[in-house]
């Protein structure tokens, strides 16, 4: 049964879903230092890293890396046995450097958490990914989300290749954030071909292009049973497409959302009520949020 309609705008998304920090230190200038010093780099990083490693998560946003600076930090991660979470927001991450982190996460199996938010990941750069996460099969969650301000990661599902083959055989993999990086409808298309046999427990494709052409798609998703959160706020949904959504919520169908977050995707009151009303009887949303709509 339905319990409460969050009414905090991205609280659910930020603080709870995928719990993103932004660490800022004095350690930023020694950072840069690095970049332009390749001969200071391992030891002075090592000592760096270090000091910011907490709680088994190695937090480094926007720090600028270079390649040569990337290759040297996943050497010096690769036998960090503490380490589950890595956060690498906004360093350039791409094609030219991928290999290094495809060489991190496959020799430390001990990282479950990867974070690659608004760098330069590409189609070609998330396909090469994908062989990677695949074959070493223990990272939980993957972040490719997107910040307002730094739209980097630009990906076409119908370009990687490999994406069927990440949803059906990276069987650890529960959480996938792709907030903000436009993957449209086709987007949609492609993560639904194969979610029958995926793993994924929790999704955020908000603020993705996504419209009313996606509805059925992430109906057969929620029908499947495994989803518990689902973000697709800041999309564009009309009443037929919150229908076909809300209607899977029924008693015939077996969803196990807790968490449904479509704030800020222009729903009218009438799109608003007929979604209240069929998930009335659902037992197991707890969280709905519908705030800054129409």
């Amino acid at each position: 049964m339905l319990e409460s309609i969050e009414n905090v705008n991205n609280q659910f998304r930020i603080e709870e879903f995928f719990s993103l920090k932004d660490v800022r230190s004095i350690t930023d200038a020694r950072m840069h230092d690095l970049n332009i010093n390749p001969s200071k780099t391992f030891d002075s990083m090592q000592k760096i890293l270090n000091d910011l490693f907490k709680n088994g998560k190695l937090t480094l946003n926007d720090f600028g890396f270079k390649d040569e600076s990337i290759k040297v930090l996943s050497k010096i991660l690769i036998n960090k046995n503490n380490l589950y979470s890595l956060d690498l927001t906004c360093n350039k991450v791409g094609v030219t450097n991928i290999d290094s982190i495809m060489e991190l996460i496959s020799k430390n199996d001990n990282i479950t958490e990867l974070i690659l938010n608004s760098n330069n990941v590409t189609s070609t750069c998330f396909n090469l990914l994908i062989e990677s996460l695949v074959q070493c099969n223990h990272i939980m969650s993957l972040s490719l989300m997107n910040s307002v301000s730094k739209q980097k990661n630009v990906i076409n599902l119908k370009d990687v290749k490999n994406f069927d083959y990440l949803i059906t055989q990276c069987k650890t993999l529960k959480i996938l954030n792709l907030s903000n990086v436009k993957i449209g409808d086709d987007g949609v298309k492609c993560l639904a071909r194969k979610f029958d046999q995926s793993f994924i427990s929790k999704l955020n494709i908000s603020s993705c292009s996504i419209t009313d052409k996606s509805a059925s798609k992430i109906a057969y998703m929620l029908r499947e049973g495994k989803l518990i959160s689902l973000d697709i706020s800041l999309n564009t949904f009309t009443l037929a497409g919150c229908q076909l959504i809300s209607d899977t919520f029924k008693e015939e169908y077996d969803v196990n959302l807790e968490n449904l977050n479509i704030s800020n995707c222009q729903l009218k009151y009438d799109s608003i009520n007929a979604f209240i009303s069929s998930i009335r009887t659902n037992l197991n949303l707890h969280v709905l949020t519908l705030d800054k709509n129409n």
